[in-house]
């Protein structure tokens, strides 16, 4: 059960170009040609459950990131009907970006480069492009203080998994929706009462919290999450609500045990 939930965690922050940048992390302290041939002799390079990378590419000024994704996980479809949503989510994660990926993102602006994140439906075949200009890029690298509003970030997120809801993650549990509530950024999930027994998961709620609090302070995946969550002042929450009985229980971690 604590693997399924850190699972949906990272499905529910998968903002695909963020994915590939992070992957991309060699272009610190390089220059941006090398580190992008470095990045692309390393394709494909696994992104676990959701997929690979599958090259990346500098050609006329453009940094090009290409992707095969597990359409289980990503509703290409979805995405395909908020690409305008997909792109701003894209520069805000720019704008509030830190440690590596930020040494990223201002490599990409003492080059000019554009950026462009192509993401492939694995089993359809289907695909959407998110592109940024390089003046696009360098705005969203110099965004000024007022400009970097962590809570925009976590909106955006929770917008991205909103537009393909319902997500199944698991046998017998999926994603409903996202939101922001009350001072948490709160994950739903419906679980098939048949499979899981919300009881349980209240009668071992110390367990199922340490879990998740070990899981999100030690993977890679969440580092963007977490510094936004803390500079907005806001927890994370799950909540898991019976499929028959409507019972819910909810773990809540607060911003400041991040």
């Amino acid at each position: 059960m604590l693997k399924t939930t850190i699972k949906t965690l990272t499905v529910a922050m998968l903002c695909i170009a963020m994915a590939c940048l992070s992957a991309c992390n060699e272009l610190q302290n390089q220059r941006l040609r090398k580190a992008v041939e470095e990045a692309n002799n390393d394709c494909p390079t696994s992104l676990g459950d959701f997929g690979e990378m599958t090259s990346v590419t500098y050609d006329d000024a453009t940094v090009t990131i290409t992707f095969n994704v597990n359409e289980q996980y990503i509703n290409i479809d979805a995405l395909s009907q908020n690409k305008q949503m997909m792109k701003q989510n894209l520069i805000v994660a720019i704008r509030n970006s830190s440690g590596p990926l930020r040494n990223v993102c201002e490599e990409l602006d003492k080059a000019n480069a554009a950026l462009s994140v192509m993401i492939k439906g694995g089993s359809s075949g289907k695909s959407i492009t998110i592109a940024l200009s390089g003046n696009e890029v360098t705005e969203a690298v110099n965004a000024t203080a007022e400009e970097k509003d962590p809570m925009e970030y976590l909106q955006g997120q929770a917008a991205i998994v909103n537009a393909q809801a319902p997500i199944t993650i698991a046998q017998g549990m999926a994603i409903s929706k996202v939101e922001i509530a009350d001072g948490y950024f709160v994950y739903s999930y419906i679980v098939d009462e048949s499979l899981y027994s919300i009881d349980s998961l209240r009668e071992n709620q110390m367990e199922l919290r340490e879990g998740i609090l070990n899981e999100l302070r030690n993977s890679p995946d969440t580092e963007i999450l977490i510094t936004n969550c803390k500079a907005a002042k806001t927890g994370i929450a799950y909540k898991y609500v019976g499929s028959e009985s409507g019972k819910a229980y909810t773990v809540k971690i607060d911003y400041q045990d991040l």
